[in-house]
């Protein structure tokens, strides 16, 4: 096996979705890690699925204001990971476009990709980078959409989804295809290069002027599991 590409920084929702699952405890393992030691240290997950919803000011990715304060119950306080916000005067400020990350476990995959289909453009199958927004910059994206066809089929192979969903997956998948994938290139996958503070400020217009790149390891390695899925399916 080899690791095609991954997502670690702290702040990013794909990491906020793992490490609550972790049942190891982080800091031996990242100590491990500058050890050497890793092959040796346990690393358990819990056998659950975690979805991350992020809360936005009203207005964003478009306009939006800022300044408003964020009360966070102690209840859910541990699930919340608070991003685009800034401390004044002993309170909590919304600072940026998004606001909170706020992680739920449960046992049900089904209720997480159910919660994903109000977004899904009905024509191709696929999810648009900016789901729900009508702008002609925007732009139907591989990475994501191949990573829902993945879960779908995975997940009904796995036993966890009923027959339906395989469907879905395979309709997801044939998308792709028939949309991006052009004389044997995979196309319509986002760079996610722009990670400097100063550029990087959750607005429409950054998400919209990212490099959208062919043959990137970020769309190609969730196609190719998912492309895999597709070929282990009975004819």
């Amino acid at each position: 096996p080899k690791v095609i590409e991954y997502n670690c920084r702290f702040g990013d929702p794909e990491t906020q979705v793992v490490l609550p699952l972790l049942k190891s405890d982080l800091f031996t393992i990242m100590k491990a890690t500058t050890d050497g030691t890793l092959a040796d240290t346990p690393v358990e997950f819990e056998s659950k699925n975690a979805a991350c919803v992020i809360m936005a000011s009203e207005g964003y990715p478009v306009a939006y204001e800022k300044g408003y304060e964020i009360t966070i119950p102690d209840e859910i306080a541990p699930c919340v990971f608070v991003a685009g916000a800034a401390e004044k005067d002993g309170r909590l400020l919304t600072s940026g476009g998004r606001v909170l990350g706020v992680t739920a476990i449960a046992d049900s995959l089904k209720e997480a990709i159910d919660s994903l289909l109000p977004y899904q453009d009905k024509e191709s199958k696929m999810w648009k980078d900016l789901p729900l927004l009508d702008d002609p910059k925007n732009y139907l994206e591989v990475s994501g959409s191949v990573m829902y066809a993945y879960g779908m089929l995975k997940g009904y192979r796995e036993g966890v989804l009923p027959a339906e969903y395989q469907k879905m997956g395979i309709e997801v998948f044939e998308g792709i295809v028939h949309h991006s994938l052009k004389d044997g290139h995979l196309n319509d996958i986002v760079k996610v290069s722009g990670l400097d503070a100063q550029k990087r400020d959750g607005s429409k217009e950054y998400y919209l002027s990212e490099e959208v790149v062919a043959d990137d390891a970020k769309g190609v390695g969730p196609f190719m599991m998912a492309y895999a899925e597709y070929l282990s399916m009975p004819l």
